[in-house]
């Protein structure tokens, strides 16, 4: 279990209820991130997006059969109905999801509108460096982020586009969807950056007030 004080537990105490979207790249560590904030912050739900999406088209725990899912109209549709259930709810949420999409090096657009009902947007801001050594470390399965045979050269040069490309598209969606927004560094401790999400939720429930 993670250890934490009393001062930071208590950020987390409002009437005001939140829902925030958390991205960052594969690697990030936005599920040790988010076991560490439920930790502190039993009340928020946290919802893993491609374990909801998989459920919500009947194809529970299949990564292969999402990884090939066509991006169309259909796609899109059934994403729209799941995110407006998942916004419509009325209890403290996080959504771990992201901005952008790859699969074996093709980059895919995620965000709709939908977004603009999530409180705020939150990234989880890590190097191409050590996003590469987490997702080479990582054994239990495959990501399927680069194209077969890439060398390390060309799995380096594709994630360091992603993960310009990622940072881009959440500014564009703070701007173009009026959100709050906040970069926490996933280069930090887990528990630090639980500390500055807190003081950051903090900060918006005051604002609700």
């Amino acid at each position: 279990r993670f250890r934490t004080s009393r001062c930071v537990s208590e950020q987390f105490v409002s009437c005001f209820t939140m829902k925030y979207f958390l991205g960052g790249i594969n690697g990030a560590g936005k599920t040790t991130l988010l076991h560490a904030i439920k930790e502190v912050a039993p009340q928020f739900e946290i919802i893993k997006g491609s374990t909801a999406l998989m459920e919500h088209l009947g194809i529970p725990g299949d990564y292969e059969a999402l990884r090939e899912l066509r991006h169309d109209d259909e796609a899109e549709r059934k994403f729209r109905e799941m995110m407006a259930g998942i916004t419509a709810r009325t209890d403290d949420l996080i959504f771990d999801g992201h901005f952008l999409n790859i699969v074996r090096g093709e980059i895919f657009p995620v965000v709709g509108p939908w977004i603009a009902e999530f409180d705020a947007i939150l990234l989880l801001r890590i190097s191409t460096d050590t996003a590469l050594r987490r997702i080479e470390a990582d054994h239990t399965r495959d990501r399927a982020l680069f194209p077969d045979g890439a060398t390390a050269g060309e799995r380096h040069a594709t994630l360091d586009d992603y993960v310009a490309k990622y940072e881009a598209e959440f500014h564009r969606c703070a701007v173009e969807h009026h959100l709050s927004s906040k970069v926490l560094d996933g280069e930090a401790s887990t528990m630090e950056i639980v500390k500055n999400f807190g003081e950051f939720d903090l900060e918006m429930r005051n604002v609700s007030s």
